[in-house]
């Protein structure tokens, strides 16, 4: 920092640069810095079959701990062990550092020291978020009609970047119903994955002979997928276009993968760990927005203030300031909507309750290892890629829906180890959409026989094939780490994996106003060395709206709040002095500690005695009338303290 005098202009320069390194090292326990015995993107299975070392502690694939345990608890929390828990791709770097450069300059306007202008200005640099340079402005005049008063009027804009904490924290909470629940840092925001115009969907089913016999999964009839004008009933690839994806739990008769939120079938329900939660609309389900990542909070404050005296005993201070926050951040909340299966009644009322409801699937805030393209199990694709291996063995294949293209949704069979071919109609009964497998023996007669006799041996080929394992479930094969018996690695449908974690993280609310009045007053009684004060503070904002549990977030502050206190000094007996505080009651709600403080009442005395010139003597009471209180939610409660001491000073 370095001072200059521009003495011809009346004018003093102050300018400067800082830079300010954070380098935390909690080693897993706080930030996801380290090992914390969680597998953040869901790979484990993968690397526990893949005869690497990949977490470099001398063991390969290895699932236990070195206790004996798969999980357990180490330092307090949940462990879990394995070859894709605690690899270093997965850690964070929280490292960050940050660079300043400001200038502020005084003006004498009428060199008088009556009228001041003072404009400053810093430029702020943060490689924590991809952001550009800050430039944070700040003007103000400062006006002294006598040497005892000033008023002053000034603007500032200022920036806060989200702190290492905010961005990288990395904690399991507890658990929720099927969910583990974490606490994370909120550095990339939940960008949803959503259906694209040109996703499709098809009835499942197969063709042969006597023409397209259907497959139909629970409730899913052929109304569902080709909807009915007369009822006013979208097509199913019309209803979902540009509805998220969500990840399939618990709706047993849908594959266990990534597919679209139909809001013909479910709405979103967004918990809250400290209240009941929210139960989407159908509208609301299907438009749910993102949430935005945590970028630099920007604030700019307007302030007007006098201070000085009235009279010549009554000193006071006011203050009224005026703040717009851009990119505010809130406490922690759930940023993960579950998503919930509609109840209708017998008369196709909808009955889906908060109270009794049935939670099949989650929306996760990120991609890893969900295995995309998504909703592949109906789109009429061969995703898998094998309709034309075998086209030829199955001569009933063909353009069924003279649309020009071979490849038609429902044609598909299966195929024994011999490479023997079967028709869906040899093994499958259908009845109302239900599927049965018939018992599939060997047949001497049959030229060639079949390797396996066993259905569930066999693999079905073609497009959107039904399994007798995974039902409708086709999707582009992706290489795993699971090896056949002559030690190749096989493929696998790409269906999602990824851990199912309901995440608290910071939200960032957008914009926000906050406006406040502070008031004190001094008496001054210098004759019977007597002070009396008082201080009156008024907080105000605009709603903390949380766009996903759709309701106003607190401030977790009081509106109102105002104190005042006496002091004495009675020279030959000590002084003495009292003090009042009142705090309104207020809502206080931050993670998984919500309720309301207040309002309380505290009286305290302080008395301090000089016993001579090297000891002194002191008591405080704090809360005289023992008004027992919260001041935070999930704290202690607080009542009357008295503290003595003795203090000696060597002159």
């Amino acid at each position: 920092q370095n001072n200059l005098d521009f003495e011809k202009y009346r004018t003093k320069l102050v300018w400067g640069f800082d830079y300010f390194r954070t380098e935390p090292n909690t080693f897993g326990t706080i930030l996801n810095d380290g090992p914390n015995g969680y597998d953040n993107n869901g790979n484990n299975l993968y690397l526990s079959n893949d005869g690497i070392d990949n977490d470099n502690d001398g063991l390969v694939d290895e699932t236990i701990c070195d206790d004996g345990s798969s999980s357990g608890f180490k330092d307090g929390k949940i462990w879990k062990c394995g070859e894709g828990i605690d690899e270093e791709s997965e850690f964070e770097n929280p490292i960050s550092n940050e660079l300043g450069f400001y200038f502020q300059t005084k003006t004498d306007i009428f060199n008088n020291e009556k009228l001041q202008f003072i404009a400053a200005a810093r430029f702020d640099y943060s490689d924590v978020l991809n952001e550009e340079i800050q430039f944070g402005p700040k003007a103000g005049l400062i006006f002294k009609p006598t040497d005892f008063s000033t008023l002053r009027a000034t603007y500032g804009k200022a920036y806060s970047t989200p702190s290492s904490i905010a961005l990288n924290t990395d904690l399991f909470i507890r658990k929720f119903s099927i969910l583990d629940v974490y606490l994370r840092g909120n550095k990339d925001g939940s960008p949803y994955k959503r259906v694209s115009d040109d996703y499709t969907a098809w009835q499942p089913g197969f063709y042969f002979d006597d023409g397209f016999e259907s497959i139909t999964p629970e409730g899913l009839d052929e109304i569902y997928f080709l909807g009915d004008p007369i009822n006013d009933i979208m097509p199913y690839s019309q209803r979902v276009q540009n509805a998220p994806y969500f990840f399939n739990l618990a709706d047993g008769s849908l594959p266990r993968d990534m597919i679209p939120l139909d809001t013909a079938r479910y709405v979103i329900y967004v918990p809250e760990l400290n209240d009941d939660g929210v139960l989407y609309s159908p509208q609301e389900s299907v438009s749910v927005k993102d949430v935005e990542p945590l970028k630099t909070e920007k604030i700019q404050t307007y302030e007007l203030g006098y201070q000085g005296f009235i009279g010549k005993k009554f000193f006071v201070n006011i203050d009224y300031y005026y703040s717009k926050y851009e990119d505010f951040f809130s406490p922690p909340t759930v940023i993960t909507p579950l998503v919930v299966r509609r109840d209708f009644d017998a008369f196709g009322n909808d009955i889906t309750n908060i109270d009794d409801m049935q939670v099949v699937g989650i929306m996760p805030v990120n991609d890893n290892y969900s295995n995309p393209p998504y909703g592949t199990a109906w789109n009429g694709i061969d995703d898998d890629g094998d309709w034309a291996e075998w086209a030829d063995n199955f001569g009933w294949w063909d353009d069924d829906d003279n649309d020009g293209n071979p490849v038609d949704h429902g044609e598909w069979g299966y195929v024994d180890v011999m490479g023997n071919t079967y028709s869906p109609n040899d093994v499958l009964t259908i009845n109302n959409g239900a599927v049965t497998f018939l018992d599939y023996y060997y047949d001497p007669a049959n030229v060639g026989g079949c390797a396996e006799c066993i259905v569930t041996f066999w693999t079905p080929v073609g497009v959107d094939e039904y399994s007798a394992q995974t039902g409708i479930s086709e999707a582009e094969p992706i290489e795993s780490y699971f090896k056949d018996q002559n030690g190749e690695f096989v493929s696998i449908p790409g269906l999602a994996m990824a851990p199912p974690h309901m995440v608290l993280s910071p939200l960032n609310y957008g914009s926000v106003s906050m406006q406040g009045l502070d008031f004190d007053i001094t008496y001054l009684l210098p004759e019977q060395n007597l002070m009396l004060s008082a201080n009156f503070s008024f907080y105000g904002t605009t709603d903390f709206y949380n766009e996903l549990t759709r309701k106003s977030d607190p401030i977790n502050a009081p509106k109102f709040k105002w104190n005042a206190s006496a002091k004495w000094d009675t020279k030959n007996y000590g002084d003495i002095m009292l003090a009042f505080r009142h705090v309104d009651a207020f809502e206080w709600k931050d993670g998984i500690w919500a309720g309301i403080i207040g309002p309380y009442n505290i009286l305290d005395i302080h008395y301090n005695y000089q016993v001579n010139d090297y000891l002194k003597l002191s008591m405080s009471t704090m809360n005289l009338l023992d008004d027992v209180h919260k001041e935070l939610v999930g704290g202690a409660k607080m009542g009357r303290q008295i503290v003595f001491r003795i203090s000696s000073e060597i002159k």
